[in-house]
């Protein structure tokens, strides 16, 4: 339920109850104390849905916590099933982050230049331990030429594919297409992600192998010293990454709120030089305004500053939070009802994208990358039957007129398109 507190203020009450546990959650994990004599009331939990939520927002370690501290108020099933979930996250961020130690030892041998992000190593740096923060894999950039050494590298490591496409395609050209490459190992089913570019879009947030290299520094983990981001670039590009994906996962919008108090006033300004560089200086800047609402227990969320749509897309995503798996934010996706044959990716005032990349699936162009248009906000509605035309032109561009096509189509994305201001990027 969203009710208008004023012109800038929109207050939501999840329409269950189990949500107040994740805000209770959220709050400890960001260090805000709860107000005084607040008491979590729950009388009425669907224990499977809180047990929902917790998966979905990757809650296990401050859960686990809690319900040791409050084991009178919590039902027995439900506090073994926590203790015995987090006990497995904790176990496999231990090989998770022995694997990664060992993968750095042999690039370090091999004399080539990797650099980790997320996964254990961001744990480790966030919360000081792996038993508060977990990650199904491990990922790490390294250069696109690169990659024939990287992949002997692993398969020496025991790695396999994980992908099935690669059967039938060189490792080279499919690294080409993609960002990414992934890796398991068939005894603990780790599993790596081999990045070139950090997001999907190349045209977003893109940082070249030099700027990456001018805001690598080491963290030590288990007496190795693994290269990863300074905390500049790592906050600018967590926040971009969370309101890339709706903030979906609230342990996201965590990172960022524990990695902004960390790091303090001078660097968050550092950060947010550098996020108006990448163009994501207001995703950046919301992050403060969305921490506040969720943490703050004296009352219902209450989202202010951020435009109206951009409340509600949030409010609708964790509406749906609570559904079973991976597959609850498919289905509480607000960009697939926008428009389905949009391949195009438009920010609401910056800090939410609003339709998601679907032509792959319509035209089986699965290879082709992102594009972002910059349309004035009164021509927004205009972009539609430009992009139906552009999305046509592309379909009848297998045939022999496939340059005039092309050309065709340039001119129609280019005919609303305002040309973003130049930056500098530091």
């Amino acid at each position: 339920m969203i009710q208008k507190c004023s012109h800038d203020c929109f207050e939501w009450r999840a329409p269950f109850p189990e949500f107040e546990f994740v805000r209770v959650l959220f709050a400890q994990l960001v260090g805000r104390p709860l107000p005084e004599g607040y008491v979590l009331r729950t009388e009425g939990y669907d224990w499977s849905r809180a047990m929902r939520l917790v998966e979905n927002h990757r809650f296990w370690g401050p859960a686990a916590k809690h319900v040791r501290e409050h084991r009178g108020e919590f039902p027995c099933e439900f506090a073994e099933k926590i203790e015995k979930r987090y006990r497995a996250k904790c176990l496999q961020n231990m090989v998770a982050a022995r694997r990664l130690v060992q993968m750095q030892n042999a690039f370090l041998e091999s004399g080539q230049d990797v650099t980790f992000f997320k996964g254990p190593i961001l744990a480790q740096r966030l919360y000081g331990n792996l038993d508060t923060r977990f990650s199904r894999d491990i990922d790490l950039i390294v250069r696109e030429p690169d990659i024939g050494r990287t992949d002997e590298l692993m398969r020496g490591l025991g790695y396999e594919w994980a992908d099935r496409r690669l059967a039938d395609d060189s490792l080279t050209s499919f690294f080409a297409r993609h960002k990414e490459v992934q890796y398991v190992h068939p005894g603990d089913r780790v599993l790596v992600e081999i990045h070139k570019r950090l997001q999907e879009d190349s045209s977003v947030f893109l940082a070249s192998p030099e700027i990456l290299e001018r805001h690598r520094v080491e963290v030590d983990l288990f007496g190795c010293r693994i290269p990863t981001f300074d905390d500049e670039f790592l906050l600018a590009y967590l926040a971009f990454h969370g309101s890339n994906h709706y903030w979906k996962r609230l342990f996201w919008l965590a990172d960022v709120c524990v990695l902004s108090r960390l790091v303090g006033p001078e660097k968050r300004e550092a950060a947010m030089r550098l996020a108006n560089g990448y163009g994501c200086a207001r995703q950046l800047a919301s992050v403060g305004a969305m921490g506040d609402a969720i943490s703050d227990l004296s009352g219902n969320v209450r989202l202010a500053g951020l435009p109206r749509r951009v409340s509600r897309y949030l409010f609708d995503v964790w509406d749906n939070s609570h559904l079973d798996g991976d597959g609850w934010f498919t289905e509480a996706d607000p960009g697939r009802r926008l428009s389905r044959l949009s391949y195009e990716v438009h920010f609401i005032d910056g800090v939410l994208p609003t339709t998601r990349y679907l032509a792959r699936s319509i035209f089986r162009q699965r290879d082709q990358d992102l594009r972002v248009t910059y349309l004035p906000r009164r021509l927004r509605y205009l972009g539609y039957p430009v992009r139906f035309c552009r999305l046509a032109l592309r379909y009848f561009a297998a045939g022999p007129w496939r340059w005039l096509c092309r050309g065709l189509r340039t001119l129609a994305g280019g005919f609303l398109r305002k040309t973003p201001k130049s930056v500098s990027i530091p």
